[in-house]
């Protein structure tokens, strides 16, 4: 995800939230200045603190996966941990001597 798209999913979180830039500064300790400037994809630089603090405010969280992947680590977890066992296959058993009386 890059910045901009970064900060279109705030601004709309943000308008989800019914909250003004204020609002949401004020929520997550920042200056509204940083918020509008994240919104508009011109932040020079936001640290990992702030960016918490903001995605706390709007009761979102931060998902780190491979490239290209839909899914996350957590996602592969939770499908694996739903996912019943498969069922022991059955295996011959032969007798002994069955053959060795021909």
């Amino acid at each position: 995800m890059d910045f901009i798209s970064f900060g279109q999913t705030l601004r709309e979180a943000r308008l989800q939230k019914r909250l003004t830039q204020a609002q949401l500064a004020s929520a997550a300790g920042l200056h509204p200045t940083t918020v509008s400037e994240l919104e508009r994809g011109q932040a020079p630089d936001i640290g990992v603190r702030k960016l918490a603090a903001l995605l706390g405010a709007l009761r979102l969280e931060l998902v780190v996966r491979p490239l290209g992947h839909s899914r996350t680590l957590d996602d592969i977890a939770r499908e694996l941990a739903e996912t019943p066992a498969p069922a022991p296959r059955a295996r011959r058993v032969r007798r002994m001597g069955a053959r060795a009386g021909r």
